[in-house]
């Protein structure tokens, strides 16, 4: 049995380090155990479809893709009263 994959989580990031980088390898592990029925071998549209809105529901504020890798990048703001 596959090791349960976790969805990164935006609030885990930092000013110095907002982005996370999810491998091909990465993105198919996230989808197909979110889709049993429906695995993937290969980083379709759909695929990118669903990583794009389940990353957006969990608070990423950008997606990007550079070939079959997903860069997640979080907006974060310094806290003023903490400079």
């Amino acid at each position: 049995m596959a090791r349960r994959q976790e969805f990164p989580d935006p609030r885990d990031r930092s000013i110095n380090e907002p982005t996370v980088i999810l491998s091909k390898t990465k993105v198919l592990a996230l989808y197909n155990q979110q889709n049993p029925e429906d695995k993937a071998k290969y980083v379709s549209e759909s695929v990118r479809r669903w990583l794009e809105k389940d990353a957006d529901t969990r608070g990423w504020s950008h997606i990007n893709w550079h070939e079959n890798q997903a860069v997640l990048t979080a907006t974060l703001a310094l806290n003023p009263a903490m400079s």
